[in-house]
Parts: structure tokens; sequence; C-alpha cells
């Protein structure tokens, strides 16, 4: 007897069980291809709210919606009512939209470098190139004005600032003095190996010459006929730690466009200047403006061989002489 009503008992508690089961909501399926939305049955859920989550450029972004703890599904409102899948409340990557920057030369006077003319996104600011045409890793995307551009990875856009020297060997922006000289001229060692001969335009295309050191060594002459004819030439400039000695023969002659010679070359022992020679027909055809300002005074011009070849009223000098002291 006993026996018979534990039986009856057990029979019971697994009756409840299951009515108790069934009641409650049923377990979604991960896989979405059965309906999500609630049968015509009431049920019950626990929801949750989740914040809607924003798309970026790339990445895809959520709507709000309700979550049932209890069975995973989810829901539009918060009563439960109108299930939904999650697929539907995704919401599309924005995509790119860029708008163009143009270069910035940076300023020497603050210190700031600047970059070269790209594109940029208005919402998550990646920077893009323009390319001609399709090549490898290459996108095309809209700008802000609607108009359609073939673009690639940026890579490196800083653009170092730069100094604007003019033919006075200091910038014409921060006043800095240009400390070297200009590449790309064409040298010749001298037969000893302790110095250099700048002996032609090279492959430089300036039109202000910096005179100064090569390799390390002392550039102490311009050679023979070295930029002759050059009709790019402006100016030239010997910056300070110039130890030019010697402007050869016919250096600079027909340089028609020449009309700047500076020697900001320091002054030596003995009140005598480094430059001490130039050379016959140095000067000979530049332009009729030309005009020498030299760091020394008078007297020490008169002191250079061949300083006649330039009248004296074309040249300024920077310094004063020193005045005689008479004794008694």
């Amino acid at each position: 007897m006993r026996k018979k009503t534990l039986g009856v008992t057990i029979c019971l508690l697994l009756a409840m069980c299951l009515l108790s089961f069934f009641a409650a909501c049923k377990m979604s399926d991960s896989d979405e291809s059965e309906t999500n939305k609630p049968s015509s049955e009431k049920e019950t859920h626990t929801l949750t709210y989740v914040d809607k989550v924003e798309p970026t450029c790339t990445t895809s972004g959520t709507k709000a919606y309700y979550s049932c703890s209890h069975c995973n599904k989810l829901f539009k409102d918060s009563e439960g009512k109108n299930g939904v899948y999650l697929n539907e409340l995704k919401i599309p990557p924005l995509g790119h939209t860029l708008k163009f920057v143009e270069k910035d030369e940076g300023s020497c006077l603050e210190k700031k470098n600047g970059y070269k003319e790209h594109y940029s996104c208005v919402r998550c600011n990646e920077k893009y190139a323009a390319c001609d045409g399709y090549e490898d890793g290459s996108l095309e995307l809209k700008t802000t004005n609607g108009e359609t551009v073939t673009v690639k990875a940026a890579g490196d856009l800083a653009l170092p600032y730069s100094h604007k020297f003019g033919d006075s060997g200091k910038c014409e922006v921060c006043g800095e003095e240009r400390g070297y000289a200009t590449e790309n001229l064409r040298y010749t060692l001298s037969q000893d190996g302790s110095y250099y001969i700048l002996s032609g335009i090279g492959d430089c295309k300036d039109e202000v010459i910096f005179i100064g050191s090569y390799n390390g060594k002392p550039v102490k002459e311009i050679g023979e006929n070295a930029f002759y004819g050059e009709k790019s030439i402006k100016a030239v400039v010997f910056l300070p730690q110039s130890e030019a000695v010697k402007i050869g023969d016919g250096a600079f002659e027909n340089c028609v466009n020449l009309k700047s010679v500076n020697v900001m070359t320091k002054i030596a022992k003995g009140n005598v200047v480094s430059l001490s020679e130039i050379g016959e027909n140095a000067f000979k055809g530049v332009s009729s403006e030309l005009h020498v300002v030299f760091g020394g005074a008078k007297s020490d011009w008169l002191l250079i061989k061949g300083c006649n070849f330039i009248t004296i009223d074309k040249v300024t000098f920077k310094t004063e002489e020193t005045p005689i002291i008479p004794i008694g």
C-alpha cells in the first residue's frame, strides 16, 4: 500500500513539473529559421532593455530592443508582443565620407610641421591619398559634395617645415641663419685631399646658391668657369662657415640674372677676410643690378686681389672701420 502511495506521489510531482515547464516561455533556438514571435498562447517574459549601438564607418550597429532573460527571444516593445530577429535590428555601416584637405607647409616660426594634401573622413578622421586610376588597395569613396574619388591609404603625410632662405643667408620668416650649403652642386677634391673646389652647378636647380662646406671638408675655391652662363642663378651667398679664399676666373661670367652676392665670411685674425682673390671676369656679364654685401669693412675689401673687378659703389660693407686713436 505504501509503495502504491509513493508511486502516485512521484507521478503527481512529475506532472506538476511538466505543467510548470510548458507554462514558462520556450527557449528560443539559435537557428532563426523558427519564428521568434510569441505564439497565440499567453507567454510571460522577463525583459531587459538593450541600448542602441551606433554604427561606425566600417562596423554595423544595432537598434534598441528588449531581450528575455529566460528564453533569449528579442522584442521591439517592452510588453514582449512584437518579436524580432537579430538581423532585423542591424544597422549597416555608414561608410566613409571624405573632405579634401589642402597641403599645409607648416611654420618654421612656430617649429611646427605641416602635412601633404589628402582626404579625411568627416566622421572617423581616417585619411586617404588620391591616386590616378585603380591601384592595388585603392577604393572609390564619396566626398561631401557627392563626388566619387579614387583613393588609397594615405601613409605618411608629415611634411617637415622648411625655411625660406633669401640672399641674406637668413630665413625671411623666422630669421634663422642658414647653416648648410646648397645640395647637388658639383665638387672636385683638391690634390692634397684637404679641401674641395666648387666646380659646377651639377644637378642643382636652385636660384640661390649657398656656399659652405662639403663632405666634412671646407670649400676653399670656386673653380674657373664653374657657373659660366647659368641663367637660373639669381644670388650667391658665402655662408659664415665658408672658407672660400678664391673665386676663379669666369666663375660667374654671363650669369645674366645674378643680382646679389653676399659674403658672410667671418673676419680672420689680423682683420683679414678669408676671401682673398677674385679672378678675372669672375662677374663679367652678370646683371647690371648686381649688388655685393660684404661682411667686413671697406679696408678689408680693398685687401682682396681683384676687388677692382667690382666697382666699389656696388658694395655694402657690414663692418665699420676701426677708428684710429691718435697717441698723445
